[in-house]
């Protein structure tokens, strides 16, 4: 028969099974319970719910741009931050379960009564809690939270369920322009679904290249009307929906990471348009998220030779802020670009945050006015003096102009009295197909 354990053995044992225990249940970092403790407690609560006729509140937390934190200050400082946020909403909320789920993503089990009405004061205590800097010992930094909110069991009663609606109430919340926080509506489900459904739909257009589809709005020199380029613009056709315009499915791409692979077929296809003409450049849109690639240079690069159109006759258009907002390796591609002979064009000019006389420093090529300026040239009314600045300091620091939307008489004549180089918009040429703007391409060669 075996001896029993020694106390002090037995004490031992019961210690470093409790130890096991926690670190099982609790997240190594923060000590805030993980997933695994989470899931368990809101099954436990949930049923609760379901027997008692009462009520509690889901508040999913997330650090708003955390990864720039992580990027500037390194990783030991957002550990540091994650911890102080950790304890911010240990103290705002004593009594409720307060997890971890990993990274920067946080969850609290609310416990308050009526749920809605205690989690929107605890909602609204995060934060101005996260108003203020929080001080991580050798510096401060400010940061905002998104907060999504469900309640239990008005939106949902399963864990899956109410854990789904707090997530879409938190991409409402980040959707909304961040530092908020949202309730679960059963219409946001609805735009989740609806967007979901997108997101699918576009993944098999990609893989099948059914329904997605190139245009090319022309631009010409505004002195002679001479056609002298077109951008490229996608137009997708979908099987229910009819004709999505670009607004209506890129942002969903960049979200579910579909927009460099998207943008890169764009490129690609533009470039073999572009080769069949005889002359013309061909401009083509960049996201940011291509700007962030470090291997941008490479691909715009591996596309050219495999379509073998020459680099200077593609034109890359991007942003303001964009561009703005770019590294210096970013920008140091750009450069690269140029000095193989792409040209580099300042997208929607005038709406972003640059100052014009910023514009000699800017290594670009080509600015385009925002037709929203394009717009202001009206009957009767004098002609935009902000447009006339941007042309004039262009002009100064050797850019060329390009005058997007234009759509009157009136307006191609103020523009090209004033010296914008190139002109586009439906009063000079709608956007066509590849054959037809090949055919404007040879007809204008053979007229000259």
């Amino acid at each position: 028969m075996a001896a029993a354990p020694h106390p002090v053995q037995h004490l031992q044992l019961s210690a470093a099974t409790s130890r096991a225990q926690h670190l099982a249940d609790h997240d190594p970092l923060t000590s805030l319970a993980n997933r695994a403790l989470f899931d368990k407690r809101l099954g436990i609560e949930l049923a609760r719910v379901a027997e008692g006729g009462r009520s509690l509140a889901l508040l999913y937390v997330d650090l708003d741009h955390f990864k720039n934190v992580n990027d500037h200050f390194g990783h030991p400082t957002g550990d540091q931050l994650i911890c102080a946020l950790s304890r911010i909403l240990s103290d705002i909320a004593p009594d409720d379960v307060v997890a971890r789920l990993g990274g920067d993503e946080f969850a609290i089990i609310h416990f308050g009564d009526p749920a809605a009405t205690s989690a929107e004061t605890l909602a609204r205590g995060i934060h101005r809690a996260l108003a203020r800097p929080i001080d991580l010992g050798d510096g401060e930094v400010l940061i905002g939270a998104s907060i999504g909110i469900a309640v239990a069991p008005r939106d949902a009663g399963s864990p899956v369920d109410l854990v789904r609606a707090a997530d879409i109430a938190l991409y409402e919340a980040k959707r909304g322009g961040r530092r908020r926080h949202a309730f679960y509506t059963a219409a946001m489900g609805e735009r989740v679904r609806d967007r979901n459904g997108i997101e699918a739909d576009l993944r098999e257009a990609m893989r099948t290249g059914e329904g997605l589809d190139i245009v090319y709005q022309p631009y010409f020199e505004a002195r002679t009307g001479a056609l002298i380029g077109a951008e490229a613009l996608i137009r997708w056709q979908h099987a229910d929906r009819g004709a999505m315009l670009p607004d209506q499915f890129i942002p969903i791409a960049e979200e579910c990471g579909l927009i460099e692979t998207l943008n890169e077929w764009v490129l690609e296809q533009a470039c073999l348009a572009a080769a069949r003409w005889p002359t013309g450049t061909i401009s083509v849109n960049l996201s940011a998220v291509q700007l962030r690639n470090a291997a941008l240079a490479e691909r715009v690069f591996s596309i050219l030779k495999r379509t073998r159109l020459s680099p200077a006759r593609l034109e890359l258009e991007i942003t303001e802020t964009s561009f703005l907002d770019s590294s210096e390796k970013c920008r140091s591609s750009l450069g690269w670009l140029r000095d193989v002979g792409v040209r580099i064009a300042l997208d929607d000019f005038g709406t972003g945050y640059s100052s014009f006389k910023h514009l000699a420093g800017l290594e670009v090529d080509r600015v385009k006015i925002d037709q929203s300026f394009v717009s202001t040239i009206q009957p009767g009314k004098p002609g935009s003096p902000v447009i006339q600045a941007i042309v004039g300091l262009a002009r100064l620091s050797g850019l060329e102009t390009t005058a997007e939307g234009v759509e009157t008489e009136q307006q191609r004549l103020f523009l090209t009295s004033i010296g914008c180089a190139a002109l586009q918009g439906f009063l000079l040429a709608r956007p066509l197909d590849m054959a037809d703007i090949e055919a404007r391409f040879l007809a204008a060669q053979a007229g000259a």
